[in-house]
C-alpha cells in the first residue's frame, strides 16, 4: 500500500487542468514488491493488480489515471467524477481505477495523474479534515498475482 499523508491541517496541494502527478510518500510492503521515488513507484517483473484512488475539491470534473514512466503510456483512466463547487453540499469527491498489467522483462516505473476542470490552489487535492491526525490523500493498493 502506497499513500500520500501529510501533517495535519495540511490539504492534499494545488491541482491543475493538465495531468498532474500526485503525491506518494508513504509505503507499506511487507512482501517487498514495489518501491517508491519522486512520487514515482516502481514494479519488478510480474504480473500486478493495481487499485487506487484519489480526491478532488471545489475542481468541478476530474479523472485519474494510471501512467507508465518508462514507456510513456496511459496503462488505465480512473473513474469519472464531479466535485461540484463551495455552493454544493459535496465539494469533494473521489476518482477510482484500477488495472492488471504485466512487466515482462526489466522494472517498470509509474505514476498517478490526475486531471481537474478548474483547478484550486492548497487544496485542489483534498481538503484536509484538521481531526487531529494524519491527512492521507492519494492511495494505490497493489497487489502480485501468480
Amino acid at each position: 500500500i502506497l499513500w500520500d499523508e501529510k501533517a495535519d491541517g495540511t490539504g492534499g496541494g494545488s491541482s491543475s487542468t493538465s495531468w498532474t502527478t500526485r503525491d506518494l510518500n508513504q509505503e507499506t510492503d511487507p512482501g517487498a514488491i514495489t518501491s517508491i521515488s519522486s512520487n514515482k513507484f516502481t514494479l519488478q517483473p510480474g504480473d500486478y493488480l493495481i487499485r487506487w484512488h484519489a480526491p478532488a475539491f471545489d475542481s468541478d470534473r476530474h479523472q485519474t489515471r494510471l501512467y507508465n514512466v518508462n514507456d510513456t503510456a496511459v496503462i488505465e483512466y480512473g473513474s469519472s467524477e464531479w466535485t461540484g463547487d463551495n455552493d454544493d453540499n459535496w465539494p469533494m469527491s473521489r476518482s477510482h481505477g484500477s488495472a492488471r498489467l504485466t512487466v515482462a522483462s526489466s522494472a517498470k516505473e509509474y505514476r498517478i495523474e490526475h486531471n481537474v476542470e478548474s483547478g484550486k490552489g492548497s487544496e485542489g487535492f483534498g481538503r484536509a479534515a484538521g481531526m487531529g491526525g494524519v491527512e492521507m490523500y492519494t492511495i494505490v493498493e497493489i497487489f502480485m498475482e501468480g
